[in-house]
């Protein structure tokens, strides 16, 4: 979240008289502000929402219908969707997100929404008087913790070199906790509320307090820890830090599993700091039995539904807690939730897996699954927009908007995203132009699903491409024209997708780029003839070194396909001098 830090007068005056910052840049920013107000007519009428009244039922059509657009079917086996409400008469919805809604992600992403209908209450809403809908909310993810996760623990801390049992807690009078503290007392658990008088003398701001506490085990296991608050925290374990969240953030829970060794002493600290309006700050721990307890409960518990159930919707994913802006999230969904779906996979192989996050998962439980749609974060609407999808009300048509990668080390940006020096605030773009499917085209591993991809209800032929012009100059552009047939029993929405690869290249340049595409209605048996133009621009590259879009002439093929490696048509055109 953008924050005024060094945005006013204590650092911009020293730097207008040192001469750092010009006058006349801070001019323009503010003439592009006065510009919006102008645009907006902000000067004639400050107050917009006066006299507004919204328009409930057109703003819930406009989310319903991008919920239909948007959402992805990247998996149906023996065409297990959509489902018929006159067979299935037992469906299970199982899952961290089918309750309450998961509509969008977290930060300045995240919009408060007007009744937003969660998955289970659309399921129930589709299902017709002969459907058996049952529920289980299955693992817990990182927000949905047990009601007595942060008081059940008992801990011990030292003082003045005695045992005593509680929680050492230190207050800075400063963000960093540096020098000596300004008070110090003992604490039995970290569930503070600054608000209830807990910290008497708190300061208002940038403070920060400093938890030491002890845990002993009894055994070599796995320990789960989490840490919930707002602004910033860092949590260490026998003086390594494992989780790092030392900016400002939004209201985050972060958990980590250690391996720790039996009987031993464990010494955690946790350093929060709070710089505004201070909120709260609660951490603890789960040992390997309640660990152990939980999940055998939870996963007998969805085991024995999904046993009795003909058809089971696992709802998964991240929500506005787990990722959002500012922070990285993991590449494996929360709360062990793919061991839920392996678990459940194992006992009913007709399992529909239903994707909240804004990007790729880890999926290594996707051969145990029949299906898969994506969802993202669909809105407050969009959870009817999957109902509807799976009863087949809608042929599904979203494709994917970027490459999905198997591991995430098979990423391009892999080998350059993590910086070799942290000190140096620099992060070297090793990957060029050859990001997601311009990448996949030339590595030797290809993605899980690729860029442009998604599946329908229904099918379609591409054929009879026509091209206004197969010899050109650098100035010119070019027409063409397909014709596409549904071929199937549903009406349906294509994306067709135009690619232009040249032949040779002075710089290195992808194997083809995306430059148009289309989508279309087509009924049944119907036929759809697309058009598309291409402007002399798609055949450039920027030319660093020329400085500026350079056109060289030479043979480029033009590719018409479903998806950038579903390639269905294509012809050669020539660019000549």
């Amino acid at each position: 979240m953008p924050r005024g830090e060094f945005m006013h007068p204590d650092t911009l005056l020293p730097a207008i008289a040192d001469s750092r910052l010009k006058e006349d840049l801070i001019n323009d920013k503010v003439k592009r502000i006065l510009m919006l107000y102008e645009r907006f007519h902000f000067f004639d009428k400050p107050d917009i929402s006066r006299g507004f009244t919204l328009n409930k039922s057109y703003t819930k059509n406009i989310a319903l219908d991008a919920a239909r657009g948007g959402i992805t079917l990247l998996k149906n086996d023996k065409n297990l969707l959509p489902l018929n409400k006159n067979k299935v008469l037992k469906i299970a919805i199982i899952g961290p997100n089918a309750t309450p809604a998961v509509s969008g992600g977290g930060g300045s992403a995240y919009v408060s929404p007007q009744n937003p209908v969660s998955l289970l209450s659309a399921f129930q809403k589709f299902s017709n008087k002969n459907i058996q809908v049952k529920y289980a909310r299955g693992l817990y993810d990182e927000t949905d913790l047990p009601n007595d996760y942060f008081t059940k623990q008992s801990f011990y801390t030292y003082e003045d070199g005695k045992k005593r049992n509680g929680i050492t807690a230190e207050i800075f009078d400063n963000i960093d906790a540096k020098g000596e503290p300004l008070t110090k007392k003992i604490v039995d658990k970290i569930t503070v509320n600054f608000k209830d008088n807990s910290f008497p003398g708190l300061p208002k701001n940038n403070f920060c307090i400093r938890f030491t506490y002890y845990i002993r085990t009894t055994e070599k296991a796995m320990y789960k820890f989490a840490v919930a608050g707002d602004d910033s925290y860092r949590f260490m374990v026998n003086g390594k830090l494992v989780i790092n969240k030392w900016e400002n953030l939004p209201n985050t829970i972060r958990t980590i599993s250690l391996p720790l060794e039996e009987n031993s002493e464990n010494k955690i600290i946790l350093e929060y700091f709070q710089k505004e309006k201070g909120n709260a700050m609660r951490s603890s721990y789960n040992n390997k039995a309640d660990q152990l307890q939980l999940m055998d409960k939870a996963v007998n518990e969805v085991k024995e539904l999904s046993k009795n159930s003909e058809v089971v919707i696992i709802a998964a994913g991240f929500n506005n807690e787990t990722e959002g802006e500012g922070l990285d999230r993991s590449f494996e969904m929360p709360g062990e939730q793919d061991k839920m779906i392996e678990a459940i996979g194992s006992v009913n192989k007709n399992c529909v897996v239903v994707i909240n996050a804004g990007g790729n998962v880890q999926m290594n439980w996707l051969d145990k699954v029949a299906g898969l749609l994506y969802a993202w974060y669909p809105g407050q609407e969009g959870n009817t927009a999957v109902a509807e999808i799976v009863f087949g009300k809608i042929n599904p048509s979203g494709k994917l908007p970027v490459s999905f990668e198997k591991q995430w080390k098979n990423n391009p940006l892999y080998n350059s995203y993590y910086d070799d020096d942290d000190n140096d605030l620099h992060v070297k773009f090793s990957e060029g132009v050859f990001l997601g499917y311009r990448h996949y085209d030339t590595a030797s591993v290809k993605p899980l699903f690729p860029f442009g991809f998604g599946l329908s209800y229904t099918s379609f032929n591409y054929f009879n491409l026509k091209i206004s012009k197969t010899n050109i100059k650098k100035d010119e552009g070019i027409e063409l024209s397909f014709i596409i047939t549904n071929t199937g029993k549903y009406d349906g929405t294509e994306i067709a997708q135009v690619y232009v690869s040249p032949h040779l290249s002075e710089l290195p340049r992808p194997v083809k780029e995306l430059k148009g595409f289309s989508k279309t209605f087509i009924k049944k048996g119907a036929s759809a003839v697309i058009k598309i133009n291409l402007d002399k621009t798609v055949f450039s590259y920027f030319n660093k070194d020329k400085g500026g879009w350079f056109t060289e002439p030479g043979k480029f093929k033009i590719l018409i396909g479903s998806s950038s490696n579903q390639i269905k048509l294509q012809k050669q055109i020539e660019i000549v001098e």
